[in-house]
């Protein structure tokens, strides 16, 4: 089951790379692909109309959200926002399903039980930078831990285990 969660994951984690969040109240076209920018109100009023099925599913998934920044492409639609003071990256289909989100979190908002599992294995390790994938109904992590040598990437699986999923050696200062 691990391998069919990966591919999502992955491409999805490629995808959050860059991560925005809309702060004025304009209508851009950039291409022929809309971006809608602005207060959460003027957004679902245009995704009403124009994706209905996308904004039913929004406002379901992510009620909290706000200052949202919608990107339209091919059949999916991109949307950068807040919810409850993360930021978050989501793709729905056009059809308004929920394809993938990514959240970046701080380590209050990271699992108790995978937070126990890295203290024991990295216990002059600390907290760098964690995201939650969500994808397929899977919940999984993704965290970077340091100390003055190194990062670990750990990602977390299905069945709540946490593998290394890469190493960076630190660089001595100069």
């Amino acid at each position: 089951m691990v391998s069919n969660f990966k591919y999502p994951v992955v491409m999805a984690l490629i995808l959050s790379s860059v991560s925005l969040c809309g702060q004025n109240d304009s209508h851009v076209s950039l291409k022929n692909t809309p971006i809608y920018e602005g207060e959460i109100g003027r957004q679902v009023a245009i995704l009403e109309i124009d994706y209905p099925e996308i904004a039913a599913g929004f406002s379901i998934v992510f009620p909290a959200a706000s200052n949202p920044l919608w990107l339209k492409e091919g059949n999916s639609l991109y949307v950068y926002f807040l919810n409850m003071d993360k930021k978050v990256t989501a793709v729905f289909s056009d059809k308004g399903r929920m394809s993938y989100s990514i959240a970046v979190l701080n380590l209050a908002d990271i699992p108790e039980l995978f937070i126990h599992q890295i203290k024991k294995e990295y216990p002059f390790f600390s907290f760098f930078s964690g995201k939650q994938i969500q994808a397929g109904g899977y919940t999984a992590y993704e965290l970077i831990i340091e100390n003055g040598n190194e990062f670990i990437a750990l990602s977390t699986t299905d069945e709540n285990e946490i593998v290394v999923t890469g190493r960076m050696r630190k660089t001595a200062k100069v």
